[in-house]
Formats: structure tokens, C-alpha cells, sequence
């Protein structure tokens, strides 16, 4: 009985190298392809663009995009941290007053909070 080192039906070194240069080839392909596509869509986008100004003729309605609103905001913010953080009249005519915040923490704290007593629920 003869003993053969490998099945007779196996892929030969040739067929690997033909199949290897075939994905190679795909994928060269469809690199050459998407590249393509994509200067094209590119070209058209540009072209479309081209017409266009670049400020619209009629502005949006309101509210409106701000390209920088940092100014904005700090002024926002030191409004806010004045009214949470000083003393202030509302309305002396009626006897109110705005208080800092840490303050009227304190003072709930320390007059305590209205409860219902705890009963029976009908």
C-alpha cells in the first residue's frame, strides 16, 4: 500500500496566487472606483455651491444662530450669580426682598419645613 503526503484534490500554490491577485484586483477596483465617485460628487457640490451667496438674501425668522455667543452667555451668567448672591428690595411698598440664595438655605433650614401630619389615607 503506497502512502501519499497529501490529498491529490488540494489547492495547488498557483490557484492561491490567482485568487490572492483576484482580491488584490477587487480591491484596487473598487479603491479606483469610490475615488472617483467621490471627486465627481465632490465637482457637482462645488458647481451647485458656486451659485449660491453666501449670505441669504432674506434673513431667517427669530431666533437665529449666534456664530458666537460667549459674550452673551458671561453677561447671562454674572445677572444670574448677582441676583443669587445679594441683597435687593423687589418691592419696599409690600416689604419684599430678594436674599442670596445661601442665606435663604440657611434660614429654611433653620425655621424648618411645613408637614402634613401623617395619617390614615381614605
Amino acid at each position: 500500500m503506497k502512502i501519499e503526503p497529501h490529498e491529490a484534490r488540494d489547492v495547488t500554490f498557483g490557484q492561491y496566487a490567482v485568487i490572492a491577485a483576484a482580491l488584490v484586483a477587487c480591491v484596487i477596483a473598487a479603491f479606483i472606483v469610490s475615488y472617483g465617485l467621490e471627486r465627481a460628487l465632490l465637482q457637482g457640490f462645488a458647481r451647485a455651491d458656486a451659485g449660491r451667496a453666501l449670505v441669504p438674501a432674506v434673513l431667517p425668522p427669530e431666533p437665529r444662530l449666534e456664530p458666537d455667543n460667549s459674550g452673551e452667555l458671561a453677561s447671562l451668567r454674572a445677572h444670574e450669580d448677582d441676583l443669587l448672591s445679594r441683597y435687593r428690595w423687589v418691592d419696599r411698598r409690600r416689604g419684599l426682598a430678594r436674599i442670596p440664595l445661601s442665606r435663604a438655605i440657611d434660614l429654611a433650614l433653620a425655621r424648618g419645613f411645613a408637614t402634613k401630619p401623617l395619617g390614615r389615607r381614605p
